[in-house]
């Protein structure tokens, strides 16, 4: 049948790693989905040999959520597959029935890219996993947990939109995570389920930072890393070290204690080189070293690293990531401040035609922040001020939508390990009067440009300028 089908050029036969590969042709793969809708016992016998096939291929993640880059070459190899199962499940063939295998499955595929960096890709296979959860009604704690981090985390990507539900989403993950434990037998708590229960503390702590609440988010890492030394070494566990002092080093940079935020992030940067290589996750431990560098004052050392980090990222992602992108605007804005408006222009130009031409590869706010820079960056040099106040006047729409969600307000300092009663009732009350009254007029003395920076997540984003700083630390 193989012979036959290749000679009609139905199907192509290959070699691969050392194994035979076939390439279905599109009109044969139509027809064989066709025919498969017609018979729903044999679409779900034929479904379930494809996802046990992929299933035995596909690596499973980390049990504590650590970076595997080991298993990086065979996600990238199979995960085509995995996307292929969710299309087919979520938007094909709705009548597949769900089970908590492929929620697994779409949640290990999501999980990865996370690790690599791949928001928007990473956030579409999470979200199916979890609407495979609420159709199952299932109380799987764990994984339920698992999927509310790793979405919080990549939501942060896009800025101040998303800060809110990610908030929400790690703290539900914090009281799963806390009930699967047993305070009454601490004996029976494993170190996996502590070091997972940490996890979300840290990563509560960075949220508290997307607030700029360093002060309260600093204990936080403080007692994580009173942890990570009853579990082992930096040699051992690398990348909880690396979380520490990448995590405190953005604390450090609110106190602007430059000279302590750049130490920590660049011991953070080996911690993280240590433990996942020259990975997606390096280059933006690198970025975020770059900007605690421009804010220090150190425009040269903070231009070469941000362009060590665009060369890598155009090798790892390509020109349309929305890491790429980050990172062209963020040289652009150094050439800005350097003087040289014309490559400012150029890098800064190319971030939004490259954005424009994949709508959704780079966030509203990333985007609306190029657009005013880039008008700015045009009226500099007297050209183009026909296309700089159309710009400007697209970016401050955006703007005047977003900006009331800039979180300046205050926030609820949380102690680790304790419980809280009536959490929202007391968020409400710290917020209160005070706090709206600070975000009003705190803002409206602010440049616009700055204005635009609060928009941007803490890491990868918000202190690519130079005065934003200034405005939220004395």
């Amino acid at each position: 049948m193989i012979t036959e089908l290749s000679r009609r050029r139905l199907i192509t036969v290959k070699s691969q790693d050392d194994e035979e590969v076939l390439s279905i042709h599109r009109s044969l793969q139509g027809k064989i989905l066709q025919d498969l809708d017609k018979d729903a016992k044999k679409r779900e016998e034929v479904f379930a040999q494809a996802f046990d096939l992929v299933r035995k291929r596909f690596p499973l993640p980390s049990p504590i959520q650590v970076p595997s880059p080991e298993d990086w070459p065979a996600c990238r190899e199979y995960l085509p597959h995995v996307l292929n199962i969710q299309k087919i499940v979520i938007e094909t063939l709705p009548s597949i029935m769900p089970s908590m295998k492929l929620a697994q499955l779409l949640s290990d595929g999501g999980i990865n890219l996370w690790e690599r960096g791949m928001t928007s890709e990473g956030l579409r296979l999470l979200r199916s996993a979890e609407a495979i959860l609420k159709k199952l009604d299932s109380h799987e704690g764990q994984l339920e947990a698992n999927i509310h981090i790793i979405i919080a985390l990549l939501l942060q990507d896009y800025g101040v939109s998303n800060i809110a539900e990610s908030k929400d989403r790690i703290w539900k993950a914090l009281q799963i995570r806390k009930d699967r434990m047993n305070p009454a037998n601490p004996e029976t708590v494993t170190r996996n389920q502590d070091i997972l229960l940490h996890n979300a503390w840290s990563d509560y702590g960075c949220v508290l930072l997307q607030y700029n609440k360093y002060q309260e988010a600093e204990p936080i890492f403080r007692q994580c890393l009173t942890k990570y030394h009853g579990w082992g070494t930096e040699a051992e566990i690398p990348y909880e070290y690396y979380k520490y002092n990448h995590h405190t080093a953005f604390c450090r940079l609110y106190r602007k204690d430059f000279a302590s935020a750049i130490a920590l992030a660049e011991e953070g940067l080996r911690c993280i080189t240590l433990a996942t290589g020259q990975s997606s996750a390096t280059n933006k431990t690198k970025f975020d070293l770059a900007c605690i560098l421009l804010q220090s004052g150190d425009l040269q050392r903070s231009m070469d690293l941000n362009k060590e980090v665009l060369d890598s990222r155009l090798k790892q992602h390509g020109k349309f990531s929305f890491l790429t992108l980050q990172s062209y605007y963020a040289v652009g804005a150094l050439y800005d401040y350097s003087g040289d408006l014309p490559e400012a222009e150029g890098l800064i130009r190319h971030a939004l035609t490259s954005s424009y031409s994949r709508p959704g590869s780079w966030s509203e706010a990333a985007v609306a922040r190029a657009e005013f820079h880039l008008s700015q960056i045009l009226t500099q040099q007297d050209k183009g001020l026909e296309e700089a106040q159309e710009l400007a006047a697209k970016a401050r729409e955006v703007l005047g939508r977003l900006l009331p969600l800039s979180p300046v307000e205050a926030d609820v300092a949380v102690e680790v390990g304790k419980e809280v009663e009536g959490k929202e009732g007391v968020e409400k009350q710290n917020m209160g009067k005070e706090a709206e009254e600070r975000t009003k007029t705190g803002m409206e003395n602010w440049d616009e440009l700055s204005q635009f920076d609060h928009l941007q997540p803490v890491f990868d984003g918000r202190f690519t300028g130079r005065r934003l700083l200034g405005y939220l630390v004395e």
